[in-house]
């Protein structure tokens, strides 16, 4: 039971620690896709301890979260095409080659060079 709480009281110290830096859940610029990118990468390895796992999932899922849903709203609005068995992960895996890439353009807008990324993998079909 005491190990417990231990476990508790640092779900909770840790989840007030993320409550106050909101902010930085927030993807605006490049600079911040890529760090997001980058933990994507970097998903399958076992980080030091509890607290840079939760970090790296949170970052992880900003990154497929954000490109997933900006892939979405392309795909309905017939702004990119998707061909059949294309997964979420290659999505993910352009647009962080993209980024990559691109260094001098990270200080631009997240939804800009997601959607620039995209749009020259999965142009619309004619």
């Amino acid at each position: 039971m005491n190990n417990m709480k231990k476990i508790m009281a640092l779900v909770l110290f840790l989840f007030m620690g993320l409550n106050a830096h909101t902010q930085g859940l927030l993807l605006h610029t490049g600079n911040d896709l890529i760090a997001a990118w980058h933990a994507f990468e970097k998903r399958r390895e076992v980080p030091d301890n509890l607290s840079q796992a939760l970090l790296n999932a949170i970052e992880v899922g900003k990154f497929e979260g954000y490109i997933k849903g900006l892939a979405d709203i392309g795909d309905y609005q017939e702004i990119y095409y998707f061909p059949e068995g294309v997964t979420n992960l290659q999505i993910c895996m352009v647009v962080g080659k993209y980024l990559d890439e691109h260094p001098e353009e990270l200080h631009l807008r997240a939804f800009l060079l997601a959607h620039k990324a995209l749009a020259k993998a999965f142009p619309p079909q004619k």
